[in-house]
């Protein structure tokens, strides 16, 4: 280092410091309100929703019926449905395994995908509730 950098830099050292103090002196302020309070009711709607539609046996489908799902015959579309649903509850901070009826609902839809669905010869998980490549895409995510 020179002696004319040296000399700039031990006049501009306390400049370079004046962001750091202030950033670790400034009073701190309450976070922004990320999600505002109707978001958050319209998405707890949206989740009570959800969770009506839940057969007892913890798939979410299209089909209204009452047969209990065999392992590989299931309602149509209901494995990649239910994974769907899954991922939009996890999304909006209920998983498996929480407390309350948003955690049990996803405990079950897991349960459901893991008991009901079979990947054939290939890795494949389309063909059990013939969804096809989309349903392969969902549940895989």
């Amino acid at each position: 280092m020179s002696a004319d950098t040296h000399a700039i830099f031990k006049v501009m050292r306390p400049f370079l410091l004046i962001p750091l103090l202030l950033s670790t002196t400034a009073p701190l302020r309450a976070a922004p309100e990320i999600i505002s309070p109707q978001v958050k009711a319209s998405v707890d709607k949206a989740v009570a929703w959800l969770l009506r539609q839940q057969h007892p046996s913890g798939y979410f489908s299209a089909e209204k019926t009452d047969k209990q799902p065999q392992r590989g015959d299931i309602p149509s579309h209901s494995a990649a449905m239910t994974a769907l649903t899954l991922m939009g509850l996890a999304s909006v901070g209920h998983l498996p395994g929480n407390p309350g009826s948003e955690g049990e609902a996803a405990a079950r839809a897991l349960k459901f995908i893991v008991d009901h669905v079979e990947p054939d010869e290939n890795g494949y998980l389309g063909r059990t509730d013939r969804s096809r490549m989309y349903g392969h895409g969902i549940i895989t995510l």
